[in-house]
């Protein structure tokens, strides 16, 4: 894919990629179709960099804690050192709530 070639990591942590990323590509980029955890992941990430424009350190340091799940809506709310991010769209917020959910099933299995 050659959206995914603009995800990269710079020296520069205050960088925050994918910085060219339009709503259009983002949107091309998570409907494809390669469903695996690789690419879930590489989704996952565009996603809330994208919403949250946060540094490529500060995503880093983001923390499952940080991401919740609303019990009312399918809406995903991250606290961010800046404040709490809303996401509200059901094509992203069911890609970062699977990533989510899968990861927290990996947690508990070991």
């Amino acid at each position: 894919m050659t959206i995914i070639k603009t995800f990269k990591v710079h020296q520069d942590p205050n960088l925050w990629e994918p910085k060219h990323f339009t709503m259009e590509e983002l949107k091309r980029f998570v409907s494809s179709t390669v469903n695996d955890k690789f690419w879930l992941l590489r989704k996952a990430i565009s996603i809330i960099a994208y919403f949250t424009q946060l540094s490529y350190k500060s995503l880093k340091n983001l923390k499952m804690q940080d991401l919740q799940t609303s019990t009312s809506s399918s809406d995903i709310y991250l606290q961010t050192t800046n404040g709490k991010v809303q996401i509200s769209n059901p094509e992203f917020t069911s890609i970062v709530t699977k990533y989510y959910e899968t990861a927290i099933m990996k947690n508990i299995l070991r």
